[in-house]
């Protein structure tokens, strides 16, 4: 019975706490606060994403734009000035107007855009080796600067060829050397083409003239092809047509290496040469390489430039561009653009005496 007793009483206190503890009457310890993050577990405030082209696309937004191509229409600069233009619009909200220039290879584009509007709202589509020769070259008419212009980008480069008309008695670059009255169709100072020429024609012993005037590439070709001129050059893709129609025939590649399209046509370097003409041949190519570029003039407010170089950059990387006829790329930015004309201004003094004397 003792036992009994007790357990009872267990029970009954156990009870009595029980209600107690319902009732409140039990005191009971408050429940530690949790600890606080140590400070490396503080979420960290994120700082505000601040646009840096707002204004600039403020500006952009609903503009009108001048695209300027240096050449005429129909050719490679019109043709992709002309496959930019709307993906550019999309990119900076604007319309985007493309207007051709053409003259003294380039040189009347060139002077017109330096002497516009300095809001952004002109840039233009040159041939970055036509521009930089002209200006080492002293050549007659240059009106701008070449340091000072706002590099955009380049958008294009490719190596460049000497073609002949099929419609000559000719079949290879020994051929043409051995004519007595080779004639080069040009777009005049400051066209690649007239650079190429002077090249030519100090490198190799070419007996024969440089017809020059003509407005842009689409001329030039169809000299070569009614046999108006022997010969003339281009960059591969704008001779393409007509290589393909057999208007034309290729002799002679103004770059480093052979084509894998055309294994059989020499290089400019594949000839026997003297060091000083092996150093005007580099200096050349070097100079070919600046390819196609899009310039804007000084006095664009940076951040306007910067906005410019963003937008060319994801519109020259598009793959919508693989429609176009014509190659796109490598691309290169306005920065490294501008120090490669850096560093071709310092070509080998043979070189800029070519280009002087032509």
């Amino acid at each position: 019975m003792k036992k009994r007793s007790r357990r009872a009483s267990v029970v009954a206190g156990v009870a009595i706490a029980l209600v107690l503890a319902a009732c409140g009457g039990a005191e009971e310890e408050p429940a530690a606060p949790a600890p606080a993050p140590a400070p490396e577990e503080q979420p960290e405030e994120q700082p505000e994403e601040v646009d840096p082209f707002a204004e600039a696309r403020e500006f952009y937004e609903g503009e009108e734009l001048t695209f300027i191509v240096s050449y005429s229409e129909g050719g490679g600069y019109d043709r992709m000035s002309r496959a930019m233009a709307p993906l550019l619009e999309e990119y900076l909200g604007a319309t985007v107007f493309v207007e051709n220039r053409p003259g003294a290879g380039g040189l009347v584009a060139a002077n017109s855009l330096w002497n516009g509007d300095t809001e952004g709202r002109e840039f233009g589509s040159f041939a970055g080796q036509g521009t930089v020769a002209s200006v080492l070259a002293e050549a007659e008419g240059v009106g701008f600067d070449i340091e000072d212009w706002n590099y955009i980008a380049r958008f294009a480069a490719e190596p460049r060829m000497l073609t002949i008309g099929s419609c000559q008695p000719l079949e290879t670059f020994e051929d043409v050397l051995a004519m007595s009255d080779f004639t080069f169709a040009s777009t005049g100072p400051g066209g690649a083409d007239h650079i190429d020429q002077a090249v030519l024609f100090e490198v190799f012993p070419l007996n024969g003239r440089t017809v020059a005037g003509y407005s842009g590439s689409a001329e030039t070709r169809l000299a070569v092809t009614s046999c108006d001129a022997v010969g003339g050059s281009g960059t591969v893709s704008s001779r393409e047509q007509e290589l393909a129609d057999g208007d034309h025939r290729a002799v002679l590649i103004i770059g480093r290496e052979r084509l894998e399209d055309l294994p059989d046509v020499p290089t400019i370097l594949d000839f026997d040469l003297t060091d000083e003409q092996r150093a005007v041949a580099e200096a050349h190519i070097g100079m070919a390489e600046l390819g196609r570029i899009i310039l804007a003039p000084p006095g664009v407010p940076e951040d306007r430039v910067e906005y410019l170089r963003a937008a060319f950059e994801s519109v020259i990387n598009d793959p919508r561009l693989d429609e176009a006829r014509d190659p796109f790329g490598p691309y290169l930015s306005g920065p490294d653009l501008a120090d490669l004309v850096t560093g071709i201004l310092g070509a080998p003094q043979a070189y800029v005496d070519v280009l002087t004397a032509d």
